[in-house]
């Protein structure tokens, strides 16, 4: 149970008697303490214990100013001073802990602060599991007793340390090393295995399989290629023709990797606009529009075309007089491994 992350705790030793050598009977020191600053009602007793003497008390809270209050009879010295708090529960080991040194002097005052720190880890961000962008075989059929290499590439959003871990459903099969990204598999039998990498950061794990068929002959490795082409957008259009009122707005982009800025004339207010967005390569497309930096006139839609030149059309109505709005086009090409995604973007001033 997490009760908290910082308790403060005042404690202040009193010498409650001391003698001078000439004296007969010299009276025992202590150290008496009050802690204060505890208002969780989950804390029902504070334990201290002095080091190296091993003396303890139990402080119990004093209603109503909810300090906990008790005392130590210590000879003068150099001590540790450790506090624990607990909880009414007696199976519960303390929720919270902090210790501070303290000296005992005869006939002085000394005051120790002591935070009690709560054991409970902070939970932190939830663990993202590992990425792994490709796993690959040297050879898809070797030779009984042949070795293959097996090369992964796996990444972690954070950069954080992953460990690995192969298996193979063949049993005849031996890896050279079966905990790194890279290793070497033998089989000794004939037959199709499937060969699995198992990438984990903390309780996070992400899995993917290699098959390959072991034979007592030579084999071959087939490999596939396909080019993906990068979506590109190149012009927006928007147009408005009713009731006497025509807008023929265009935002051309210039060659890929240009940076030509433009925005839209002033278009009229509260009309249906037409928009067009052009683009190359494109299979589905988006169309956003903010006005005054807010969502209120926001519109998505998606469109899906063709493998070249492609135009998607949406409709929107304009905004009140006097708003500003940002007007931007999405169009991605999807893959089995992700997809690849052009924005463009451009102004518009409504009146």
């Amino acid at each position: 149970m997490r009760i908290a992350s910082l308790l403060p705790l005042l404690a202040v030793t009193t010498l409650l008697a001391c003698g001078q050598e000439t004296e007969p009977t010299p009276a025992p020191s202590g150290v008496s303490l009050t802690i204060q600053g505890l208002s969780l009602d989950q804390i029902d007793r504070v334990v201290v214990t002095a080091q190296p003497s091993g003396v303890s008390a139990t402080l119990t809270r004093t209603p109503p100013n909810q300090f906990f209050q008790g005392t130590l009879t210590l000879p003068e010295g150099q001590y540790v001073l450790t506090a624990e708090a607990f909880t009414a529960d007696p199976s519960q080991s303390a929720v919270a802990s902090g210790s501070a040194n303290v000296t005992v002097t005869a006939g002085a005052t000394s005051a120790v602060m002591i935070y009690m720190l709560d054991p409970a880890p902070d939970p932190g961000q939830q663990t993202l599991e590992p990425i792994i962008k490709s796993l690959t075989a040297s050879n898809a059929n070797p030779l009984t007793g042949e070795a293959i290499t097996l090369t992964s590439d796996v990444v972690h959003p954070t950069g954080a340390a992953i460990t690995y871990a192969w298996t193979s459903t063949c049993t005849g099969g031996t890896f050279s090393d079966a905990s790194a990204a890279t290793t070497t598999w033998t089989g000794s039998a004939a037959g199709t295995c499937a060969l699995t990498l198992t990438a984990s950061v903390a309780d996070k794990s992400v899995t993917s399989s290699v098959s390959v068929t072991v034979q007592p002959s030579p084999g071959t490795v087939n490999t596939a290629a396909t080019y993906v082409p990068r979506p590109y957008i190149t012009k927006l259009t928007m147009t408005h023709f009713s009731g006497g009122t025509a807008y023929n707005g265009v935002v051309t982009r210039g060659a890929p990797g240009s940076q030509t800025p433009g925005n839209f004339p002033p278009m009229p207010a509260l009309k249906k606009m037409q928009f067009q967005i052009e683009t190359n390569e494109g299979w589905v497309n988006k169309l956003l529009v903010t006005c005054n930096g807010t969502s209120t006139y926001a519109t998505s839609s998606t469109q899906t075309c063709g493998t070249t030149t492609c135009f998607a059309n949406f409709f929107f109505n304009s905004a009140l007089p006097g708003s500003v709005c940002l007007l931007t086009a999405t169009s991605s090409r999807e893959y089995p491994g992700g997809a690849l995604t052009d924005t463009f973007s451009a102004g518009v001033r409504v009146q």
